[in-house]
């Protein structure tokens, strides 16, 4: 008997609604308390093949897969099918991909309640991504997102799927919607923990938007108790690379290498091949080699095949160890295989060193390489996912600002809206003047409500309004942005019947800038001019945060 099961049930019916415990140990991991769900299944005097298989789940959590995989051993043998799913889950991270994928085909299906076929959707979309079955990978997330509606467990399991949506969305170019992804995430969870968060900033720097990843990360500087502190040096990292601090992403990536040995084999290998890649395109050959080694011994699937294949060309590329032509061959090889995976934006970096091989040996098919790259990008909405590329292909960035100064281009702008003492909208440092005396409210309403749906967005902004009149007034703004802002467009969202604000831009907002314990401008009332309900709430939860002291932030900000 489970004595722990009434207590931990009533604390998940505080958290969540309808979910029925199967396990006490089920309830600390939906809760995310790993250790006591340890302490618990070890106060069970008989435990079943659930408490097994959750308990299995709790050593994943914890880093320790081998006790780990022997709980989710027996869970299986004694019959819980669910067990596969995480058992799979285990080996893969153990490097043991071909049993993971084994253990995957074995999970019959029909003996899954919903929550673990919505899991299952989830473990074969991450197992069809990494065999190149992109597409396949897509869809399964898709199905999952689909099933997951309704459940009572949808607030468990529906962040994490929207993250994987809006991961492999942003890979193949639909941005708005693995924006939308990123954003619905972290609304699902009021208080979210720092491993979402981190995830979003991850797809964040994936589309190209380091200013906001950037403020993602700052948010997060104080909470390395969670274990996840080297996702966020790995992160910072990324950025430090992108903004052509190299020695800085190379300390960073050191850094974060000791804390993944032994722990997280897939986070090692991309640190050593970008050490690799950051070594070699400065001269030092072999450091690098030895991070290449290094890397070679983490390759677990195909993916990891083409990264580490993509590397050693560059190396031995730029040491002088392979000629050019044979250079040029086995990157276009690399340019067919990621692209039929659909890895696009892998395809687009391999691109970017095949055309600068080509411009270097005067070959004029650089020329021909960056209109595909080009074209590559439009499809994608994101050329910024090439700056470190750029960083190590230097001349290749100064001849294609010539020739191709859209690819070239930097990362978003940055558009300011300041809402506290002083209303006003400055992007690239100028101001821009919208002819609407509520346009500032207005796109603060929505930087604060993300999506609205018509009726609330008029009963907020518009209460004393006639309902015509004040429709006009909105669109009328919807118009002006158009023209004014053509980054930004208020977006009617048919499915949901609401509108939300969508933007090409990196927007700074002084008030989200406040709650993250940084100052921009001043620190007035919120919206002076308006006397509206919402404004005058929101000024009176901003009064605390007034007078405390400015956070510091260690990650290092870049105007654009």
């Amino acid at each position: 008997m489970d004595a722990d099961l009434p207590q931990v049930q009533k604390l998940i019916d505080q958290r969540f609604e309808g979910i029925v415990l199967e396990s006490a140990v089920q309830g600390w991991v939906y809760l995310e308390e790993y250790r006591r769900g340890l302490a618990a299944y070890q106060a069970i005097n008989k435990p079943t093949p659930k408490d097994q298989r959750w308990a299995g789940v709790c050593y994943l959590m914890l880093h320790q897969r081998e006790e780990a995989e022997q709980l989710l051993y027996r869970a299986v043998t004694r019959g819980e099918e669910g067990a596969r799913i995480e058992l799979a889950r285990v080996l893969g991270f153990m490097d043991r991909s071909e049993k993971a994928a084994a253990e995957l085909a074995k999970v019959d299906a029909a003996k899954l309640n919903p929550p673990d076929r919505v899991l299952l959707l989830r473990a074969q979309s991450y197992h069809q991504e990494n065999s190149g079955n992109f597409q396949q990978a897509v869809e399964l997330a898709e199905e999952g997102w689909r099933l997951v509606q309704g459940l009572p467990e949808y607030p468990v399991l529906a962040p994490w799927l929207l993250i994987r949506l809006g991961l492999l969305y942003g890979q193949i170019g639909r941005v708005q919607r693995a924006l939308w992804c990123f954003d619905q995430a972290l609304e699902i969870v009021p208080k979210a923990p720092a491993s979402l968060m981190l995830a979003k900033a991850h797809g964040l720097l994936m589309l190209g938007r380091y200013t906001q990843a950037i403020q993602e990360l700052a948010a997060l500087q104080a909470d390395y108790a969670t274990g996840v502190r080297g996702l966020y040096l790995g992160m910072k990292a990324d950025i430090a690379w992108a903004m052509g601090n190299t020695p800085d992403a190379a300390a960073h990536y050191l850094e974060v290498i000791p804390l993944l040995l032994e722990v997280d084999s897939q986070g090692e290998l991309t640190c050593r091949l970008s050490l690799a890649a950051l070594y070699g395109g400065q001269g030092v050959y072999p450091t690098a080699l030895e991070h290449l080694a290094r890397a070679r011994v983490l390759v677990n699937y195909r993916r990891d095949r083409l990264d580490y294949r993509f590397h050693e060309v560059l190396l031995d590329y730029w040491r002088g160890a392979l000629p050019a032509t044979d250079a040029q061959q086995a990157l276009a090889t690399l340019v067919e295989e990621y692209g039929a995976m659909g890895l696009l934006q892998e395809q687009g970096r391999v691109q970017v060193h095949l055309a600068e091989i080509y411009r270097a040996a005067g070959d004029g098919r650089y020329l021909d390489e960056l209109d595909r790259l080009q074209a590559l990008c439009a499809v994608l909405q994101n050329q910024a996912f090439l700056a470190r590329e750029w960083v190590l292909a230097p001349q290749l960035r100064e001849a294609a600002r010539l020739s191709h100064p859209k690819l070239v281009g930097g990362p978003p702008q940055v558009l300011e809206l300041y809402s506290m003492g002083e209303e006003k909208i400055v992007l690239g440092g100028q101001t821009v003047n919208i002819r609407l005396r509520r346009a500032v409210e207005l796109l603060a309403y929505f930087l604060e409500h993300r999506e609205v749906g018509l009726k609330k967005l008029m009963a907020d902004i518009f209460p004393d309004d006639k309902p015509k009149s004040a429709r006009i007034y909105f669109h009328q703004f919807r118009h002006e942005l158009l023209e004014r802002l053509p980054g930004v467009t208020i977006d009617y969202q048919a499915q949901t019947r609401s509108y939300r604000l969508v933007s090409d831009y990196d927007i700074m907002w002084d008030v989200a800038e406040l709650r993250a314990g940084r100052r921009m401008g001043e620190l007035g009332i919120f919206l002076p001019g308006c006397g509206n309900e919402w404004a005058h709430l929101l000024d009176e939860a901003l009064e605390p945060l007034r007078n405390a002291p400015e956070a510091p932030i260690n990650v290092k900000r870049t105007q654009h």
